[in-house]
C-alpha cells in the first residue's frame, strides 16, 4: 500500500478505534465452521447470562471498524448487562480475500444470513436463552429485516434459531421482497417481535429507533 493511502487511513481509522475503545469495545477473532477466522468488535455485558444481545450489520463497502459513527451512540445508550455484537460481513474488512472465488459471483441475501446465523453460533448468541436485537444499516439493514423474518416465523432450524426481539432498519437496502415484508408484519401483529422499525424519516424518528435498541 502506498504510504500516502497507508496515512490516509490510519488518519481515518484512527478516530474510529479510538471511539470504540472509549465506549468499552475490544477487537476479537472467532473461528467459524467454514476456517475462516472472523474479526468483530465486541463490548462484554457485566452481567451473566446478558441480559440481551445487540448485534449490528454494517452496510456494503464498510466494515465493523468504519460503522464506529453509527454503534458508538446506540450502544452508549444500552445497559452495561447488554452484550453488543458488530461483525465483519463476509467478503468486507479482512474477510474479502477469503470470500473471492476462482469465478466470482458475489454474495446472495441467502449467503449473509447464514453467514450471520454460523457467526451467531459461534460467539454462543444463539443459544435460545439471550433475547437478540437486530439492528441493520444499508444492506445490513436488507439482512437483519429477512433474518428477523426467517427466525421469527419458525422456519430456520431450531437448534440455531434467534430468539430475535427487537429489529432496527437504518435506510436498509432494497434487497427485500414483498413477501418478506408480508411476512415480517404478520410475525409482528402475532407477538414474535416486540417492535420492528423499518427506517426513519424525521429526526424524531431517528431518537425512537435508538429508544427501542436502548
Amino acid at each position: 500500500m502506498p504510504a500516502a493511502i497507508a496515512a490516509a487511513a490510519a488518519a481515518i481509522r484512527g478516530p474510529q478505534q479510538a471511539a470504540y475503545e472509549e465506549a468499552g469495545f475490544t477487537r476479537r477473532s472467532v473461528r467459524m465452521p467454514s476456517g475462516e477466522e472472523v474479526s468483530y468488535l465486541s463490548r462484554r455485558s457485566t452481567t451473566d447470562p446478558p441480559e440481551r444481545c445487540v448485534v449490528f450489520l454494517h452496510g456494503m463497502t464498510s466494515d465493523a471498524l468504519g460503522s464506529a459513527a453509527a454503534v458508538v451512540p446506540i450502544a452508549s445508550r444500552q445497559p452495561p448487562g447488554v452484550r453488543i455484537l458488530v461483525p465483519d460481513a463476509a467478503g468486507h474488512g479482512k474477510r474479502h480475500a477469503w470470500a473471492v472465488r476462482s469465478s466470482w459471483e458475489g454474495l446472495s441475501l441467502d449467503d449473509h444470513m447464514s453467514d450471520v446465523e454460523a457467526f451467531c453460533a459461534a460467539v454462543g448468541a444463539s443459544d435460545g436463552t439471550v433475547p437478540v436485537d437486530l439492528v441493520g444499516y444499508s444492506m445490513g439493514g436488507a439482512t437483519a429485516f429477512a433474518l428477523a423474518a426467517r427466525h421469527v416465523n419458525g422456519s430456520a432450524p431450531a437448534a440455531s434459531r434467534l430468539p430475535v426481539r427487537r429489529v432496527a432498519l437504518l435506510a436498509p437496502a432494497l434487497l427485500v421482497t414483498q413477501e418478506l415484508y408480508a411476512m415480517t408484519l404478520s410475525v409482528q401483529r402475532h407477538g414474535g417481535v416486540e417492535r420492528c422499525v423499518y427506517n426513519y424519516r424525521t429526526e424524531a424518528e431517528a431518537e425512537e429507533m435508538l429508544r427501542l435498541v436502548g
